[in-house]
């Protein structure tokens, strides 16, 4: 993430393109869980080691316009309801969301998720001239060859001549 640099993107799910986020771009955070190991004869309750146990993502952004196709992902119909123990990622209210740095702005790199589901609360002002839709979604792990991933990233490389 060293050569990462902000800007707005076009935000793309696999039913096409749904808007574009503000000029701040998109925010990731990662949490990492893990369980201490704390023996006794190194110093009683000191942590000399441990081991990972999972790990969340989430992305953050605002659409600066928002439509039905935003209004379909941010407030899913199927909300509430919940499959099989491990399906979430084959149900109707995960979607695939990709980021695609705009022409005009300044981002480098596209991110993929392949399955993200909104968390969190999902506010917006209704009183705008823009009609600004803050979003979280929360991504599901999945597995592309032999690799555990929440997400790719790749340089973008825009098709306009400089």
């Amino acid at each position: 993430m060293a050569d990462y640099i902000a800007g707005p993107y076009t935000v793309a799910s696999s039913t096409g393109a749904l808007g574009t986020t503000t000029p701040e771009g998109i925010k990731i955070e990662e949490e990492m869980f893990f369980e201490p190991i704390k023996p006794d004869q190194y110093g009683g309750n000191t942590m000399v080691d441990a081991v990972q146990t999972g790990k969340t993502v989430k992305a953050s952004w605002t659409f600066q316009e928002w439509n039905t196709a935003v209004k379909a992902v941010a407030f899913p119909e199927t909300q509430g309801y919940l499959g099989a123990p491990g399906s979430l990622a084959k149900a109707t209210y995960s979607k695939y969301i990709r980021f695609i740095p705009t022409s005009d702005g300044v981002a480098t790199d596209l991110y993929e998720f392949k399955y993200m589901i909104p968390s969190g609360g999902r506010s917006w002002n209704l009183n705008s001239k823009l009609r600004l839709l803050p979003f979280t979604g929360e991504a599901i792990m999945y597995t592309s060859a032999t690799v555990n991933k929440f997400y790719t990233t790749s340089v973008y490389t825009s098709a306009l001549a400089y």
